[in-house]
């Protein structure tokens, strides 16, 4: 459909279940909203999904995150659980100034003891059934 404007917000919206934010963090805490006008960022959409009798895990797990990625480099959007709607589907949204970026906040996320117990809490406890990374640009 060459041409024909998409408005990204309804797309998602009709196509996704009502999700809810475990976290945001604002700019009163070190978020940067707005950035992308000045800086072109790279955003990384996580979709997971998630053994559904294991919400309160991933919930646990988000909350982690939540600290970790931007102790790492990332600027975290939130965790969304499932609320309505789907009971398996998760995501996380982070924004990361580049792909080179990427490589080094992997690295601090490996090494931080946090991001590690929490890599090792998803493996004991199995509720993440599958993880889907993938990076989009603001336009």
């Amino acid at each position: 459909m060459r041409g024909t404007p998409l408005n990204i917000s309804t797309t998602i919206a009709a196509s996704a279940p009502p999700l809810r934010i475990i976290s945001r963090r604002s700019t009163a805490e070190g978020g940067r909203a707005h950035d992308h006008l000045f800086h072109p960022l790279r955003d990384c959409f996580i979709r997971y999904e998630i053994d559904p009798f294991k919400t309160d895990a991933f919930e646990r797990y988000a909350r982690v995150w939540n600290e970790a990625i931007p102790r790492a480099g990332a600027n975290l959007i939130g965790y969304f659980a499932p609320h309505e709607g789907s009971s398996t589907i998760a995501y996380g949204i982070y924004d990361i100034e580049n792909l080179a970026a990427y490589e080094h906040y992997r690295a601090r996320l490996a090494s931080d003891p946090a991001g590690r117990a929490n890599f090792d809490f998803s493996r004991t406890e199995r509720f993440i059934r599958r993880e889907d990374r993938i990076f989009l640009r603001r336009v």
